[in-house]
């Protein structure tokens, strides 16, 4: 028999803040006063949902770096299915990590056979592995999809597929504080306000290492050319303390409280970010942006005969063409990164109004097929699990 409690799983950052979503529309959706436990970071907890154990312990990806801490990956793990199968969760959510969440749900379900199991973000199996999609069929009896494209991949394998949309849409009504409020706060001029560029290092350490020496010197070749510039950089206190080394005492780089980033990319004039999520959010509050990745060796060298992908950044991917620039592994260069900020920065071309249109057009294509909210859409469908 299961209790009603429903389990939700996050591994990173952007999953986090979409299980907080989930919870806060379920809670306004539903009179059943469900109880919530799972795996989150502060987003999720401060929604309501204790985490068995810090989430920062899943925050790894690649092989090269999974390796060395695979002991404690398997041990958490373990950890996770025992506290499922203690508590019999009515639905079990897990939020992308498929490294992880694919395992524990894999050990659950054998051990909760009335529990529902849905997933939340599909794998990009039209990037890669196509194969997976009949993985993650036979695992979970639910898949909501942030991509208008997704649902078809596994919808042929008989998994119930849903695109709800994208979170992102919605965010800039989810911005807090004023202008004013955030140059005061962080000593900025509003007699002669600089030109801000936002610099985001990555959410994992592994991208820190390899993307900040690049990232710092793109910023130091701009902060010559734009003397009135203005480097904020918003990351959480554990990944500030990865950038000293890169960094140093330098104090034209303005550490931002996590709780400031989406005020602080929106009073952004440009942007340079590791490729991922936060692309996707700048995009949607119309900021221009360059994005760049450096996998570990190994991990590069495996997946390059497997991607299927023309591009990194989503906006590029849905629009089929390259509208923000891109640089991967030794391409990723100070130099070339700075090249095309400044490009941004000065609108070479349009080239910067061009990115706000197409940003636009973005936005229309992730809004979701059920009405309401991405999150409102994701809740209505893990109530039908309920």
């Amino acid at each position: 028999m299961t209790s009603d409690c429903v389990y939700i799983i996050a591994g990173e950052m952007s999953g986090d803040l979409l299980g907080a979503q989930l919870v806060t529309a379920l809670r306004g959706m539903s009179a059943t006063p469900f109880t919530y436990a799972g795996v989150g970071g502060s987003a999720m907890q401060a929604a309501g949902v204790p985490s068995l154990f810090p989430m920062k312990d899943l925050s790894v990806m690649g092989l090269a770096e999974v390796l060395p801490r695979l002991p404690k990956l398997l041990g958490r793990i373990s950890q996770t299915v025992k506290d499922i199968a203690a508590r019999q969760p009515r639905v079990v959510v897990t939020i992308d990590s498929p490294g992880f969440c694919f395992r524990v749900v894999e050990k659950a379900r054998k051990l909760c056979p009335n529990t529902k199991f849905v997933h939340y973000v599909a794998p990009q199996v039209w990037a890669w592995k196509p194969e997976r999609a009949e993985k993650v069929a036979r695992l979970f009896d639910g898949l909501m999809c942030l991509l208008p494209f997704e649902p078809q991949f596994f919808t042929v394998h008989g998994l119930k597929s849903a695109f709800v949309g994208h979170p992102v849409v919605n965010m800039a009504e989810g911005i807090a504080g004023t202008r004013e409020d955030f140059f005061e706060k962080y000593d900025l001029s509003l007699t002669n306000p600089p030109t801000i560029l936002t610099v985001l290092f990555g959410s994992r350490e592994g991208e820190i290492e390899r993307l900040g020496p690049s990232f710092y010197e793109a910023s130091y070749r701009l902060l010559r050319e734009w003397p009135n510039l203005a480097v904020l950089v918003p990351s959480p206190p554990h990944l500030l303390e990865k950038l000293k080394p890169i960094i140093g005492s330098d104090q034209r780089f303005i550490a931002v409280d996590p709780a400031d980033r989406f005020l602080a990319f929106a009073l952004s004039n440009a942007a340079i970010a590791a490729s991922g999520t936060v692309g996707l959010e700048l995009a949607m509050l119309g900021v221009p942006h360059t994005v760049s990745y450096r996998f570990a060796p190994l991990t590069y060298m495996l997946g390059r005969r497997l991607v299927k992908v023309q591009h990194m950044h989503l906006a590029n991917i849905l629009l089929n063409q390259r509208v923000v620039p891109e640089f991967l592994q030794k391409d990723a260069t100070g130099k070339a990164i700075a090249h095309a900020t400044l490009d941004l920065l000065i609108n070479k071309g349009g080239c910067a109004d061009r990115q706000r249109a197409a940003f636009a057009d973005v936005r229309n294509l992730l809004m979701g097929e059920g009405g309401g909210t991405p999150a409102q859409q994701a809740a209505a469908f893990v109530l039908g699990y309920l």
